[in-house]
């Protein structure tokens, strides 16, 4: 495990921060390690608290293009002595979802989010009935139309002949969530936080993740 991505965590137990590891979580382990990406959502309200701490670790921020589209998301990235690994921290301040280049779609659940949260391996991560329904809406909205246009033809190829569309590790994670969920729970928070979405709609995205076989039911479920 990485120190100083421990030492950043303390600090917001610390400092009270409202905080998630917000997604993959199946792979927490590897993001404490700076192996993957750290995904952390976190309330606007401790903004200034949050980049001060950020400062003082020495975790800096990087910038991309995509800054301008994507004002409620941040690039840190920070280096540890003790690994001399370089870790990257993607700082949530909100929760942005949608095909990779524009994440064009904010779900309204942070709040909900923060109330239901539990604690992983001393990490504060979203209740595994929240995280398992943002998966599946990122899952088929990540695999709608404008993806699959942008794709090369061999791939749109393969997807129509009934390639796998969604990758294993993306697959093992859904599988895993599925498993430990409580129903009841997993309805009753569709029904309070997601009224937009339909639930009968939502099982046909999760049948469909779950063939993972037809880029049309993909299209049509986006």
């Amino acid at each position: 495990i990485t120190k100083k991505i421990i030492d950043l965590l303390d600090a917001f137990h610390l400092n009270k921060v409202q905080y998630v590891h917000w997604k993959s979580n199946l792979k927490l382990d590897q993001a404490l390690s700076g192996s993957e990406d750290l995904d952390i959502l976190v309330d606007p309200k401790d903004k200034k608290k949050i980049l001060k701490l950020f400062r003082e670790l020495q975790i800096i921020r990087g910038f991309s293009r995509k800054d301008s589209w994507q004002p409620s998301v941040y690039h840190y990235f920070g280096f540890d002595f003790s690994t001399t690994k370089i870790f990257h921290v993607h700082l949530h301040f909100e929760l942005p979802i949608g095909f990779d280049y524009n994440k064009n779609y904010i779900l309204p659940i942070r709040d909900s989010i923060f109330k239901e949260k539990i604690t992983l391996s001393g990490v504060y991560v979203p209740c595994p009935e929240h995280e398992y329904i943002l998966l599946v809406l990122r899952l088929i909205i990540k695999n709608a139309c404008t993806p699959f246009l942008l794709s090369s033809p061999i791939r749109q190829y393969r997807l129509i002949k009934g390639a796998n569309i969604i990758p294993k590790n993306a697959l093992d994670e859904f599988n895993h969530l599925k498993l430990i969920i409580n129903r009841k729970k997993l309805m009753s928070l569709i029904k309070s936080d997601f009224k937009y979405l339909n639930p009968i709609l939502f099982k046909s995205c999760e049948a469909g993740i779950k063939k993972n076989r037809s880029i049309i039911s993909f299209l049509t479920l986006a």
